[in-house]
């Protein structure tokens, strides 16, 4: 995920781009003065000629949107028709709704309760024709779309969302379900006018509900470790690894589902050794960022390298730990982290001598190449074995 500092056309971040199978990216509107898709073209085909195999995609946010028409060359845009169509969430009292000031951005009503345009389009539907002409039809080496703020319920207040006079709560389940829909039918515009693209969104929930289960290739557990709002945080290790499981389930491709974790920094291995563990205890993917940089971030530990090759077995629990067997090691996490945030878990101890494994060899703390037969891991610690 690198969709903070957009210096795509540098090449020292072309290279670190291109060393992962998969990469979100945040263009814009005229980006570095782009016309047509020039700019933004030249750099995505920059990465992919170092990384032929690379799938790029770009950002986009139905939900909330920044409310400037006439300096930010990026998005005024969106915000000129926004206003004229009268797309924006209100309250009763008609003032716009901002589910959080953190970002300058303010909400806007996606369900079909908001008026249609001249040409019979919603919101949902006229920014997938929007981000299709920047973006999709002009450079047609993007690989995939990424939805951010794929949420249930809607994070705000009350609001008027029927634009009957009357605020609302999204919780409400005819608020929600509306909500979804609008989504979804955001996901179907998209699709229609780019039939080869994959569609990837992040979520706050398994996507089990009918207008999300089937919807997306891919989703991103934004935040899985290393945040309070984390679902390790909440639920624990367990159930964590449910939702990673059952999100994927979820999804149109198989192992779609994303594990997101937070780092404290771009050199934190334990944090990423534990994320990483942890996904490959299922059949999905994994993404790591370190909190001090967010989605600036490209942090990459020697564990991403190592040669696993394809599950033989199905992870299974040995005591305390996790465990799945590949075909050219194992997979090993800590995995006593309760549903408590005040708690980490415990040091476990398992004895893996039947294996025949050893330890990365590299310059990271750990990484000694030694045999392992008896292998300790601290709370929120895992480990990648290769076989000697």
């Amino acid at each position: 995920m690198r969709n903070g500092v957009k210096n795509y056309d540098d090449p020292i971040q072309q290279a670190a781009i291109a060393k992962f199978p998969r990469a979100a990216l945040g263009f814009y509107r005229k980006w570095n003065g782009d016309v047509g898709g020039d700019k933004i073209g030249a750099a995505v085909r920059a990465i992919k000629a170092l990384s032929p195999a690379t799938l790029i995609g770009q950002y986009t946010i139905l939900n909330e949107a920044a409310n400037n028409t006439a300096t930010n060359q990026a998005s005024s845009d969106i915000a000129i028709k926004i206003n004229a169509a009268d797309w924006w969430l209100r309250d009763a009292a008609g003032a716009i709704a901002q589910y959080t000031t953190a970002y300058g951005k303010y909400d806007l009503n996606i369900t079909e309760w908001s008026p249609a345009d001249a040409d019979g389009l919603r919101y949902p539907q006229w920014l997938a024709r929007r981000d299709h002409a920047l973006f999709f039809a002009t450079v047609p080496e993007f690989d995939f779309v990424y939805s951010d703020n794929c949420i249930d319920p809607y994070r705000g207040g009350p609001a008027d969302w029927m634009r009957d006079g009357t605020d609302r709560a999204a919780e409400d389940p005819v608020i929600r379900t509306a909500w979804r829909r609008g989504m979804a039918a955001h996901w179907a515009e998209i699709r229609r006018l780019n039939p080869t693209l994959a569609h990837a969104g992040n979520t706050d929930s398994d996507m089990s509900q009918p207008e999300f289960t089937g919807k997306l290739d891919w989703a991103f557990i934004e935040g899985a470790i290393g945040k309070s709002y984390s679902t390790e945080a909440s639920r624990g290790w367990a159930g964590m690894m449910q939702r990673y499981r059952d999100t994927d389930a979820n999804c149109t491709s198989p192992g779609g589902a994303i594990l997101h974790a937070f780092g404290a920094s771009a050199t934190d291995h334990q944090a990423m050794r534990y994320g990483l563990a942890s996904a490959l205890q299922g059949d999905g993917m994994y993404a790591y960022n370190s909190s001090i940089e967010g989605y600036s971030s490209l942090p990459w530990c020697e564990s991403f390298d190592a040669r696993l090759g394809e599950p033989v077995a199905a992870a299974h629990l040995v005591g305390g730990v996790s465990l799945r067997e590949y075909e050219g090691g194992l997979a090993v996490v800590n995995a006593t982290k309760p549903a408590d945030k005040t708690l980490m878990g415990s040091t476990v101890t398992v004895d893996l001598s039947a294996y025949q494994l050893r330890r990365i060899l590299g310059a990271e703390p750990g990484h000694d190449g030694a045999p392992v037969g008896v292998l300790t891991l601290q709370p929120r610690e895992g480990a990648i074995l290769l076989n000697v």
